[in-house]
């Protein structure tokens, strides 16, 4: 049959036939494909060729909205497609499967893999890594990306001198683009030989006055006035106005603040460690039993999965630091020994980031109103300023590792060194405290050899 668009869009089924096609006598391969529908025939365009011993069959489009003429020049390039020895029909379905693998699908999946298999504090840096900072990758088909589109996201973050965010970012691209290829998705790392920035090691030492005054401007920001103006000058907050209602809430978090700064100093340990401590892991008796054998209490016992190298960890803690936790408020819905307001949006409950950034301006600020002018510092900088403080004290390095839960390869002592980690706490809290407390340290603390 000779078809024009008028005959094919008249056509009807044979009788007897759900399914025929009608071909064109001027194009072979070229015709209209009849099929019964609940609205009636459905007529489509189709182009149907041979390719490599098998007849495939390509859909071009529906007869009522495409002429001939249009359907005519689109069989024509799939012919063309055909004679240069490529399969339209497969090219069409690789188009659908690259379609299938947007990168943020695809991140869906890997980010619920992570969250099942990694410690929370890691998972959360993941989400955050792979969040915003990589925002224009998100709408790409995975097979498509390429170095130059990894690139474009962290050249901008090296260019802001964010050289260890463009680092960890890169290193998750690498991580994610790695599980993909290992579920069969694409067959190559575009994050592989993107640049890898040199960053230095930071080798911040807060001096004993540091950490005096530290303590003293952390205190310093539970008081409201204090808060309210110190927000107002680092533009946190925009009035001044001294709100009631909001005051205790301020309090809370700020005391909160304080006391994870001052529990940071007297045992060195993670800030998410000590940050997101659960009432569970921490034992106030004078002798618990752990892993069926006797420990002295009081003590913090880090469950593996919140820990960096998946070790359990117990913590002794000294007079200060039990102090501060014996002062704490325990609320019988609340599982966390320092608690979060929850928000809830659209039915569902979470917990806001704890502001470490947004507090730590405040701290500057309280510093600097105290004639304080610290070099630049971060909160982890205090992990390695009590180390070195303990380690001037006289206390042996396996012990302060111990202390600081670095893994000591030994394959035959296996001892976590309870005793000597509890001698170590307690000499260093007494003289961190006799030092913020302006006066002079306990006979008892000596240098001495574990």
């Amino acid at each position: 049959m000779k078809l024009t668009t008028t005959i094919a869009r008249n056509l009807e089924l044979p009788s007897g036939k759900t399914d025929h096609i009608e071909w064109d006598d001027d194009f072979p391969g070229f015709g209209v494909r009849l099929r019964a529908g609940r609205k009636g025939v459905k007529r489509t365009w189709i182009y149907q060729y041979d390719f490599a011993g098998r007849t495939r069959r390509a859909t071009i489009g529906n007869v009522n909205p495409m002429g001939i003429e249009d359907a005519k020049k689109i069989a024509g390039r799939l012919q063309g497609e055909v004679r240069r020895g490529n399969d339209p029909a497969q090219q069409k379905a690789e188009k659908l499967e690259r379609a299938a693998l947007i990168f943020s699908d695809v991140l869906k999946d890997f980010l619920t893999v992570q969250e099942r298999t990694t410690r929370a504090s890691t998972f959360k840096g993941t989400r955050t890594l792979l969040g915003t900072p990589c925002k224009s990758l998100y709408p790409m088909s995975l097979p498509d990306i390429k170095r130059r589109d990894v690139a474009s996201v962290l050249t901008p973050l090296a260019a802001s001198g964010k050289k260890s965010a463009h680092n960890n970012v890169r290193c998750k691209l690498v991580t994610f683009f790695n599980w993909a290829i290992k579920q069969g998705l694409i067959e190559h790392n575009p994050a592989y030989q993107t640049e890898k920035l040199e960053t230095k090691a930071r080798t911040r030492v807060l001096s004993m006055a540091e950490l005096v005054a530290i303590s003293h401007a952390a205190v310093a920001l539970t008081d409201y006035s204090t808060y309210v103006r110190l927000g107002v000058e680092v533009k946190i907050r925009e009035h001044t106005p001294l709100l009631p209602w909001n005051e205790r809430g301020v309090v809370a978090t700020m005391t909160n603040y304080s006391d994870i700064i001052h529990l940071l100093m007297l045992t060195g340990q993670r800030r998410n460690e000590i940050g997101e401590l659960p009432w569970s892991e921490l034992r106030a008796e004078k002798t618990f039993i752990d892993d069926g054998l006797p420990l002295a209490g009081p003590a913090i016992v880090l469950s593996p999965e919140r820990v960096k190298n998946g070790r359990k960890h117990v913590v002794p803690l000294s007079k200060p630091a039990m102090a501060i936790l014996s002062s704490r408020q325990r609320d019988p819905n609340e599982r966390r020994v320092f608690p979060q307001p929850r928000q809830v949006i659209s039915g569902h409950q979470f917990y806001p980031s704890r502001g470490y950034g947004r507090h730590k301006q405040l701290l500057d600020a309280a510093l600097a109103e105290r004639g304080h002018k610290l070099e630049p510092w971060v909160l982890h900088d205090i992990r390695r300023s009590v180390a070195t403080h303990m380690g001037d004290m006289g206390i042996q390095p396996h012990v302060i590792e111990e202390v600081l839960n670095h893994f000591r390869a030994n394959v035959y002592n296996k001892s976590r060194l309870e005793g000597p980690k509890r001698q170590a706490l307690e000499a260093w809290g007494e003289y961190l405290m006799a030092h913020i407390e302006g006066r002079e340290p306990a006979d008892t603390v000596v240098p001495f050899r574990a």
